[in-house]
């Protein structure tokens, strides 16, 4: 048997499968930088469950936790492409996207808890990184604000966003704390580049510097510094 019509043979039976486990799911697939769960970058809704990932196996049995936002994705692997997003009919669950789908392995997913826009940034000001002028807000629904002169890259994505520490020495007193340190995940863009020194914004009108953008073949990996005012 050849490798296509294996990877056939195995793409019906997720979506058999899925079909007997899983809930409906919209199938959106960016087309620019902006907004990629507009409406007409829905493409289609299929059957599709998430397992927590588990060595190429699907885990039903074992439950989510909140120490890494990978997962196998249990959908027709033939009608999807890396960069997916994958947002629940039933609602209540945050999305997914599509971060890998290699032949004969189930497709790699990530769950989104966030939903962040990515800004160049604006002149360096005097008082340095920490320093935050003008007034940001947000909204989950379909706009984020970034300080003047800010030109967004990618705007209102949903993307895993997930502590990962903070930066500075022991705190011996409450105001020692230093800024919270962020890991985020989000998808590839066409034509977008992020680099050290980029803003992010999200839905809870919080603000970042990225110190360290990695361009991986799943996509954009960042670590960020929250900016204090």
């Amino acid at each position: 048997m050849n490798s296509a019509l294996l990877q056939t043979k195995i793409a019906f039976g997720y979506a058999k499968a899925a079909s007997a486990v899983g809930g409906l799911f919209d199938l959106y697939r960016p087309t620019s930088s902006n907004i990629p769960l507009a409406p007409a970058n829905k493409i289609a809704s299929l059957p599709a469950a998430f397992s927590v990932h588990a060595m190429g196996n699907f885990d039903f049995a074992k439950p989510a936790d909140d120490r890494g936002p990978f997962f196998h994705a249990l959908v027709d692997a033939s009608q999807i492409k890396v960069g997916d997003y994958l947002v629940s009919e039933q609602g209540g669950a945050s999305p997914y996207y599509i971060a890998a789908c290699d032949a004969l392995s189930p497709p790699l997913a990530v769950q989104t808890n966030r939903v962040v826009t990515v800004w160049t940034p604006g002149p360096a000001h005097p008082l340095g990184v920490s320093y935050v002028s003008g007034t940001v807000a947000a909204t989950p629904a379909n706009s984020q604000v970034g300080t003047a002169n800010e030109v967004a890259l990618m705007s209102v994505w949903p993307a895993s966003v997930l502590y990962d520490g903070r930066v500075g020495g022991k705190a011996m007193l409450p105001e020692d704390a230093g800024a919270a340190r962020w890991q985020m995940l989000l998808p590839a863009c066409a034509g977008v580049e992020i680099r050290a020194g980029s803003i992010v914004t999200d839905d809870l009108s919080e603000r970042y510097i990225v110190t360290s953008a990695q361009a991986t073949r799943f996509g954009w990996r960042l670590t960020a510094q929250q900016a204090v005012t």
